[in-house]
């Protein structure tokens, strides 16, 4: 009898596993956890601690050791906005060669990150008119004062992290944990590389991820959950109390850049949640239908080389970017090839009109 009682514990355990690395159940599973955790508006505190090698940047790297950032992140319905506020950006001298820090000021950025398409983030430096003239940016590097990124923007806005991976992920239990093994989509590159990644799921906390790990040959980036935090805390409203969802009160994100065996650049920030409430679930004012934005996703860095396009919805692949490019250029090129006289006629015409209708308004009065 307790054999038989043994051996049906010890299926009813199997089958138990096999379902928790199920895709079908997994991906419903987090989707309902994004879903719950859409509901709430969170603000975290940020600290950022970066070294570089010697020679290369001893001002910047002095400059970012210890920076603090406040970020807000607000779920709507079609995405996330973070909310940057950073106290003590340095303003560099660039005159001098090195460049050296002139002062500090503080400064405010916002990004939003699309459900539709999370391969990217759009936003920019907060102006004072709450608006912002809007950049398309990769999820890593790009831009290292003035956004979040990578892997950390699933863990800061709870973000079912499938939609990052491409289609063929696996999932097999090892100890506590799930782990999901796969590749980023495609549009996610590092130094023309997608990344492998692996993410570590929490069955008795809701499938919540407590560790990410993405890496090429020369790039890693670890994300790891240290502290927890229940909504069912007392100070917090009635529904996200009986909601019970886990939410990670601190975690640390390392990001290592290696070329030639050298260590280049090694980032770390630490995150802490500082405060949970109501989200309102309202997009940013200025992320209007059919924005007009610039995409350096194509260019070497932030500022050399873009595309310019209206937002339709979403932000297109580097494939599609790649043909809009292309296609422009086509035009342009059709253009450079009539003669001077076809090129100069069409502005001259208007302007000759635009006089004539001058002179005829100006006679009349």
């Amino acid at each position: 009898m307790r054999i038989t009682l043994l051996c049906l514990a010890s299926l009813a355990l199997a089958q138990c596993t096999t379902a928790q690395t199920e895709p079908k159940f997994l991906e419903r599973v987090l989707a309902e956890r994004e879903s719950q955790i859409s509901r709430l508006e969170t603000v975290w505190q940020v600290e950022e601690k970066s070294r570089y090698p010697d020679g290369q940047s001893n001002t910047l790297s002095a400059a970012l050791t210890g920076t603090e950032q406040q970020a807000r992140v607000q779920p709507y319905a079609d995405g996330w906005t973070f909310t940057l506020h950073i106290q003590r950006v340095p303003i560099l001298d660039t005159e001098k060669s090195p460049p050296q820090i002139r002062s500090f000021k503080p400064a405010s950025a916002q990004w939003v990150l699309l459900k539709q398409s999370p391969i990217a983030l759009i936003g920019g430096r907060l102006m004072e008119n709450n608006s912002v003239d809007p950049d398309v940016v990769p999820l890593y590097f790009g831009d290292m004062f003035w956004k979040v990124e990578g892997g950390a923007v699933a863990v800061l806005t709870g973000m079912n992290p499938l939609r990052l991976i491409d289609q063929g992920w696996k999932a097999q239990k090892e100890g506590d944990v799930v782990r999901i093994v796969g590749r980023l989509v495609p549009d996610i590159v590092v130094l023309d590389a997608v990344p492998e990644i692996e993410v570590e799921l929490d069955p008795a906390r809701g499938y919540a991820p407590v560790r990410i790990t993405a890496r090429t040959a020369n790039f890693r980036e670890e994300i790891v959950v240290q502290e927890w935090r229940r909504t069912s805390d007392p100070a917090l409203p009635r529904w996200m109390r009986e909601s019970r969802i886990w939410l990670p009160a601190r975690f640390d994100g390392t990001i290592r850049l290696d070329l030639r065996q050298n260590t280049v650049m090694l980032r770390h920030k630490q995150y802490r949640l500082m405060e949970v409430r109501s989200a309102s679930g309202t997009a940013p004012q200025w992320l209007k239908r059919d924005v007009v934005v610039r995409d350096y996703r194509l260019g070497a860095q932030l500022g050399r080389h873009h595309d310019m396009y209206q937002l339709q919805g979403r932000i297109p692949s580097l494939v599609e970017l790649q043909r809009m490019r292309e296609k422009r250029n086509k035009a342009n090129e059709s253009v450079s090839a009539l003669p001077s006289w076809m090129r100069i006629a069409p502005p001259a015409i208007m302007i000759a009109v635009g006089l004539l209708w001058y002179r005829r308004t100006a006679q009349s009065t």
